[in-house]
């Protein structure tokens, strides 16, 4: 009875062996994906100074803005080193 079915109707056997390749495509192996994470040098993570004001003249203040221009431009070049790092890392990766 089954063989008459088939026979007689290619298309239902068509859709049938179709849904068994769909079902059996399901049992693939898995791929596993590893994440690695990727950080920048130690040395350019190093923590920015930051001093504190305790002048009381104009004069003082004037020295530590020379203080804190310093320090700011120190911070930047780490910053500037880190995207460097980041773009060339991109690149490779």
């Amino acid at each position: 009875m089954l063989k008459r079915f088939w026979l007689k109707s290619p298309v239902a056997a068509l859709i049938c062996l179709t849904l068994l390749l769909i079902a059996l495509s399901g049992c693939t192996n898995k791929i596993t994906t590893k994440t690695e994470y990727l950080y920048p040098p130690q040395a350019y993570l190093t923590p920015c100074e930051r001093t504190a004001f305790n002048g009381k003249t104009y004069g003082d203040a004037i020295n530590y803005l020379l203080i804190v221009m310093n320090e700011r431009d120190v911070c930047a070049k780490q910053v500037d080193a880190i995207r460097e790092w980041q773009s060339v890392n991109r690149k490779q990766g």
